[in-house]
């Protein structure tokens, strides 16, 4: 089950380059917005780290290119190392899903199970202070 997202790899990479076809235009301005002025495949400077952009752009290409059929019912699932810059991450998910999608209500779960209703959660492991970063629509 370690990462699913290896065999997107390639349209992922197609996806980025061609400028991000097929997301809601929302998305497409909080990408922007995210986005260096002058490198719109770089984070803008004081936003995000390399890494953190990376996984921010496989959720959103997650989420709203490949779907559920593709990514499965119980949603996405990043882990990010400690002092990776879990807390920015988040951060960027967050208000992306607010502005984009609307969501209002995000569970902080410490047991790692789902969340009611429309809400996006984020399953944190039970032993110890980091979370697993999952964000799935209930």
């Amino acid at each position: 089950m370690f990462n699913q997202f290896a065999k997107h790899e390639d349209a992922f990479r197609d996806w980025r380059r061609d400028g991000y076809p097929g997301v809601k235009a929302e998305t497409y301005q909080y990408i922007d917005f995210l986005s260096d002025p002058a490198d719109d495949q770089a984070p803008r400077e004081g936003t995000l780290w390399p890494h953190q952009w990376e996984a921010f752009l496989r959720v959103i290409y997650s989420h709203e290119i490949l779907g559920k059929t593709e990514i499965g019912e119980k949603g996405l699932l990043l882990n990010i190392v400690t002092g990776g810059g879990k807390t920015a991450a988040i951060a960027a998910l967050i208000a992306w899903l607010r502005v984009a999608h609307g969501v209002q209500k995000f569970v902080r779960d410490r047991e790692g199970a789902g969340a009611d209703g429309d809400a996006a959660y984020v399953a944190c492991s039970a032993d110890g202070p980091s979370p697993t970063l999952r964000f799935a629509k209930g």
